[in-house]
């Protein structure tokens, strides 16, 4: 039977994540994890949005006492998420003005953006593969170098597909706008990841995705002033 996302349910996925029991915790970051994913417009979107709002300080706290890396790799994408469609989307909800103007919603922004950034000097590359992507949806350039010391241990089909993907969101940014794309990437993380793919491209599960990275970074490269 499917989950209804509406405030009990996740009040006891709420509960599951602050279980001391491994299973119950993943039981409940995954009912989290996937309503902060739901196509907005639907019946779920202001139960879900009303919710994670209201328990902003119930939910950083959770999420600053998990030790698993799996379990922070899929809050710090929960995070992402809700961000990107809850907030950064929300005009697309009808009468979404209030929601995205009020105290309590930046205030669930500031929060998830002060706890990632305490988990930028994580010495787990799972967790630092997400960090990483949280960043990059704000343009900080430290993603680049997370992604590079993520690249250093972790080279697995999840964390290439993630990489490659903001690479080519980063190179969709710079050719459609033509700013200058040092704002957004050095010279410096430009060569360093260019050097990472051409080593483990050709010998990893996604070789030409890895030539197109190539590629892109080459072409980004260019138009750094």
């Amino acid at each position: 039977m499917a989950t209804k996302y509406h405030s009990e349910s996740l009040d006891i996925a709420l509960s599951y994540a602050n279980s001391s029991i491994l299973e119950e915790r993943k039981k409940g970051e995954k009912i989290l994890r996937t309503a902060s994913c739901l196509a907005l417009g639907t019946k779920n979107t202001i139960p879900v949005r009303t919710w994670f709002i209201s328990h902003t300080d119930a939910l950083m706290k959770m999420i600053s006492s998990e030790k698993d890396s799996s379990l922070l790799w899929g809050y710090i994408y929960m995070l992402q998420s809700f961000c990107c469609r809850y907030i950064h989307k929300a005009q697309l909800v009808k009468n979404s003005e209030d929601f995205m103007r009020s105290e309590a919603t930046i205030y669930f922004e500031e929060q998830a953006i002060l706890l990632v950034n305490r988990l930028t000097t994580s010495d787990d590359r799972k967790v630092l593969q997400a960090v990483g992507s949280f960043l990059w949806v704000y343009k900080d350039n430290r993603a680049w170098d997370i992604f590079i010391k993520v690249l250093s241990k972790k080279k697995d089909k999840l964390t290439l597909s993630h990489i490659t993907i903001a690479i080519s969101a980063l190179y969709d940014d710079i050719i459609k706008t033509q700013q200058n794309a040092g704002e957004l990437i050095s010279k410096s993380q430009v060569q360093e990841l260019i050097d990472i793919f051409l080593i483990i491209g050709p010998k990893s599960s996604m070789p030409l995705t890895c030539a197109e990275s190539v590629a892109q970074l080459s072409e980004v490269v260019k138009l750094i002033k």
